[in-house]
């Protein structure tokens, strides 16, 4: 089976931040000035998914940041971020306590932000926004949904030996193949993401909590979010269930819901034109 290719250059060119957050954890942050900067040049937030590396959403980033600033926080779980030995839930509640703190020490005026992500990371990112009262100029999210199950799908906190990982690569490279056989892009993606989960040094992701509780989204969790809010969910998914995708438009009454053909649509470069799109559609409304 080939290896998938490793295109870190994306990592490379970004400055790197490191920031301590109030609850013990240590995030990584990658940021990438806007290329053209202006007084329309806005902060756009990733908040990527489980093992979402910024390699994901390549396209999206090389789109967005030829305007905007990009930040892409690096979840708890990555490989240059640190958990608290106390604290190695991977929850949603934890996910938007982690975004806001990182909110703070990146010092960013919340309304020239735009929040993105993807899967928990939206969940995260739409509690983070309710229980804080956080008012973006934007949010456009994709894949969240009504539950949220425990994201730990190994079910220990053991550390997996090294040489089991790699005996297994190849089988989760198949698997992948065939389940997104009609998505090549998102085959390549997927792949990366794999490549890198099973790196001896990226492997503390198996460390986390495998008994958080699930999320269960309520009236409680969304009565105080601040809209537009724009919802990107694909019609094709082999990664989300669809059901629990659509049932959140009941917590939402206010979002705009976009569907776009399959999963990688939801990180490249036609989700960064959804984004820019929305942006114009706000300004345009703000203006009149």
């Amino acid at each position: 089976m080939r290896k998938p290719k490793k295109e870190y250059y994306l990592e490379w060119e970004a400055e790197k931040i490191f920031i301590n957050l109030k609850n013990g954890t240590k995030l990584r942050v990658l940021y990438y000035p806007a290329i053209t900067k202006s007084e329309k040049t806005l902060n756009i937030v990733y908040n990527s998914g489980f093992n979402s590396y910024v390699y994901i959403w390549l396209e999206s980033v090389e789109e967005l940041r030829n305007y905007h600033n990009i930040y892409f926080i690096e979840t708890r779980e990555k490989e240059f971020c640190e958990m608290p030995e106390n604290n190695k839930d991977y929850s949603v509640p934890i996910l938007s306590e982690d975004f806001k703190y990182a909110l703070d020490e990146l010092g960013l005026d919340i309304s020239k932000c735009v929040f993105t992500g993807s899967s928990i990371g939206s969940n995260g990112i739409l509690l983070s926004m309710d229980k804080y009262h956080l008012k973006p100029f934007l949010a456009v999210l994709a894949t969240p949904m009504a539950i949220m199950e425990r994201t730990n799908l190994i079910d220990t906190t053991l550390w997996m030996p090294f040489y089991v990982a790699q005996l297994l690569k190849p089988f989760f490279y198949l698997i992948i193949t065939i389940m997104f056989r009609n998505d090549k892009s998102q085959v390549k993606t997927m792949k990366h993401g794999v490549s890198r989960m099973l790196k001896k040094k990226s492997m503390a992701w198996l460390r986390l909590n495998p008994l958080s509780k699930p999320y269960v989204m309520s009236e409680e969790h969304t009565k105080n979010l601040h809209y537009p809010i724009v919802i990107v969910n694909p019609g094709a998914d082999k990664t989300h269930d669809s059901g629990l995708m659509s049932k959140i438009e009941a917590f939402l009454p206010k979002a705009k819901f976009v569907t776009v053909p399959v999963n990688s649509d939801t990180h490249n470069k036609h989700f960064a034109k959804i984004i820019l799109d929305e942006i114009e559609n706000q300004r345009n409304k703000e203006e009149n």
